[in-house]
């Protein structure tokens, strides 16, 4: 993807330090983590002074990551309604990198209407329990299965005229 179909592909463009990354309670498994920001330069958009925005668990799942005090040019875009970023979104970290905008604009004053809201960290997770409930289900239902055929095979084998 070139830098301007990155342009043209984000919502809101704009340099931020990340106060927080977060695991998301809400159920999404491609972009489970928030990562809030405090915006100091708008390059696209109408972008509050605090930001919360979604991205992958890891670079595998298109994740970008983002180091809590860094300070980043961030290119986001509308996702079910959540802003989302990823590893091929042009994302830049600015200690290693420079912002190719220059000088943005500063950001709006937060207000209910434009921040997003901030998604508290998860506190208990159900994947674990149904996992492990989902396993022993499977092991009641194969376990009986496969001594089945391993007895129905030997029978077989000891009623087979001439053996």
């Amino acid at each position: 993807m070139t830098e301007q179909e990155r342009v043209d592909r984000a919502k809101v463009i704009f340099v931020g330090v990340v106060r927080s990354v977060e695991e998301s309670r809400e159920v999404d498994p491609l972009y489970p983590l928030v990562v809030q920001f405090e915006v100091t330069e708008v390059h696209k958009g109408q972008v509050p002074s605090q930001l919360s925005v979604n991205t992958g668990r890891h670079s595998a799942a298109c994740g970008y990551y983002f180091s809590e005090g860094g300070r980043y040019l961030v290119f986001a875009w509308d996702h079910e309604s959540r802003l989302t970023t990823g590893l091929c979104s042009g994302n830049r970290d600015l200690a290693q990198a420079s912002d190719p905008f220059g000088t943005g604009r500063p950001p709006l004053s937060a207000s209910p209407s434009l921040a997003v809201p901030r998604v508290p960290p998860a506190q208990n997770t159900w994947a674990g329990p149904i996992i492990v409930v989902a396993a022993a289900l499977l092991a009641l239902v194969l376990i009986p299965t496969a001594w089945l055929v391993h007895r129905t095979r030997t029978r077989r084998r000891t009623a087979a005229p001439g053996t």
